[in-house]
């Protein structure tokens, strides 16, 4: 029960609970490095990159792009970095589990995001995230990559197969709620 527990809060800890056509996912890769994730995508949002980027760092408001999470507010600015503490919370089957974690990020000219866990206030052993937000065609092109060492312990023949499972439905939810909330003129 505690691995199936451990595996539900890595899932949610990459927090990428995210729906829209599976043409817009051009690239999804979930690798594993010892207990260490790394999660890639690459997607195209069709929306703006000022509203794709104004709705990635509504850190209030997180839980509308991500279901996932159940907690999110601003904890203030720390080092010249914004603190964002989130909780998520992931089911595998019958079983539910709570996380918190507390990041610092930066962002860059509205089109990149970098984020860091501060692990003696999270459940997260290290982590750090990016998002690069360009403009094409069709709207947005988001690169994601994060990185992150779970405090817990993930069957490793399940692990990287379980998370990309989910991050493949997740990661449409995000999309979608993008799209529909980055069209619109307000949130």
């Amino acid at each position: 029960m505690g691995r199936a527990l451990g595996l539900i809060l890595l899932l949610a800890l990459l927090g990428l609970v995210a729906t829209a056509s599976a043409e817009t996912v051009r690239h999804l890769d979930v690798e594993q490095d010892g207990r260490a994730y790394t999660v890639q995508f690459e997607a195209v949002v069709e929306a703006p990159p000022d509203r794709v980027f104004a709705l990635l760092t509504d850190y209030d408001r997180l839980e509308q792009l991500n279901p996932s999470i159940i907690e999110a507010e601003r904890l203030g600015m720390a080092g010249g970095m914004e603190r964002v503490r989130t909780v998520l919370e992931s089911c595998v089957a019958f079983f539910c589990r709570q996380m918190e974690r507390i990041e610092e990020i930066t962002t860059r000219h509205q089109r990149t995001i970098e984020s860091r866990v501060v692990p003696e206030a999270s459940e997260v052993e290290s982590g750090s995230t990016r998002w690069e937000l360009a403009a094409v065609t069709e709207g947005t092109r988001i690169r994601f990559r994060t990185r992150m060492v779970p405090e817990f312990w993930v069957p490793p023949v399940i692990g990287p197969w379980a998370i990309r499972s989910n991050l493949e439905s997740d990661l449409r939810v995000l999309i979608r709620r993008l799209e529909e909330l980055g069209s619109s003129t307000g949130n």
